[in-house]
């Protein structure tokens, strides 16, 4: 049985979410979504030496797309379903409730194996960041 791990990569420029699967016995992944969006965080902290205003608020609202833990109570799918967003994605560290797991906006990747697997690799001093290598 594969497993599927999932990577946020918040630069300068832009925002990148890769979702991969590892397959057991082998070495390295095979990638099942990769998307990037330019949100241009860094603009102008070279000269003023500070996030500016606008480039964090452009990159938060990337940002708010892709939730680790998901604590979705009360309004939360209506407000989702609603909302302008294409699709939020969640992370598997809470199990989600009936209505919010037949959200068609919502989608939740399985991140047990790649905790496991970075536990793993810490406690034999190991690199974590091949697991993101191909």
């Amino acid at each position: 049985m594969s497993t599927r791990i999932a990577a946020i990569d918040l630069g300068t420029n832009t925002v990148r979410l890769l979702v991969a699967e590892l397959q057991p016995g082998t070495v390295g992944w095979r990638a099942v979504l990769a998307e990037q969006r330019v949100t241009r965080l860094g603009e102008g902290l070279r000269a003023s030496g500070a996030l500016g205003a606008a480039p964090a608020a452009r990159t938060a609202a990337t940002v708010v797309a892709y939730v680790t833990h998901a604590v979705l109570s009360g309004n939360a799918i209506k407000n989702i379903t609603n909302s302008v967003l294409d699709e939020l994605v969640v992370t598997d560290t809470l199990p989600l409730r009936p209505d919010a797991a037949a959200c068609p906006k919502i989608r939740q990747l399985k991140i047990g194996g790649l905790l496991a697997e970075t536990i793993r690799r810490i406690s034999a001093e190991e690199s974590v960041s091949s697991l993101y290598v191909d």
